[in-house]
């Protein structure tokens, strides 16, 4: 495993960064996509627009929006659109407006930014269903419910050399996740078409906020370090 672990790191480096990049860049150009929104009535995964909620107990339609234009598509979202999951979550969270402009470039440039270049882009995701893998750890490793325990993983696509690398640790109060999000799991058995996808993400998560916000800048400070050496050795 240590000697994956440099290579890991370098993934997770430009892809921290170029995600950083990218979400700033949404900022300005959500707006232009959601303006420009096309309404196709179904999505890639074939689930049809408008439609009940899914989850028991919402009440609604769920209405799929997506971006028109193809210089748009890393910051669309191909699965769940700008209005929205289709379960109604967002629907709730949301006073029952899911589908007002700024409702929808909250979902899209703040809550789920860049979702098609995390999800989809090969840069930065992977089909899992195309990967052999290994992995270190304790594969039941779980943040819902609580397994405490890690897990880290690597995957290779059959048909190439394109690798892959995840990490997962979970303690009693906190969960830490970077990499590409697959687990152990995943690749028992084939993945159906919305389940196949794994983008990247870097994330943790405690029992409190303030906590919460304590992790995420470790994470931060992990991922920066490389330029802060830099910009004081140069």
């Amino acid at each position: 495993m240590w000697l994956y672990l440099f290579p890991a790191y370098i993934q997770w480096f430009y892809c921290f960064w170029i995600r950083n990049v990218l979400i700033l860049l949404g900022l300005v150009l959500v707006p232009i996509a959601i303006l420009t929104e096309v309404k196709p009535g179904v999505t890639r995964f074939g689930s049809q627009s408008p439609m009940r909620f899914k989850k028991p107990g919402r009440v609604g339609n769920w209405i799929f929006s997506n971006v028109r234009y193809r210089l748009l598509w890393l910051w669309g979202n191909d699965e769940d659109g700008f209005g929205g999951d289709r379960y109604g979550n967002w629907w709730l969270d949301r006073d029952k407006e899911p589908y007002t402009f700024w409702s929808k470039f909250n979902w899209s440039a703040i809550r789920n930014p860049v979702n098609n270049a995390s999800r989809y882009w090969r840069l930065m995701s992977c089909n899992v269903n195309e990967c052999l893998i290994k992995y270190w750890g304790d594969p039941f490793t779980d943040d819902n419910p609580r397994i405490r325990g890690w897990f880290f993983i690597r995957a290779r696509k059959r048909d190439s050399h394109l690798t892959y690398y995840g990490v997962r640790y979970v303690t009693k109060t906190t969960v830490w996740f970077i990499g590409l999000k697959f687990e152990p799991g995943h690749f028992t058995k084939v993945q159906p078409l919305n389940n196949r996808d794994k983008g990247f993400s870097m994330r943790a998560k405690a029992d409190t906020t303030l906590k919460t916000l304590g992790c995420n800048l470790l994470l931060w400070l992990f991922m920066s370090w490389p330029i802060a050496l830099t910009y004081f050795v140069v």
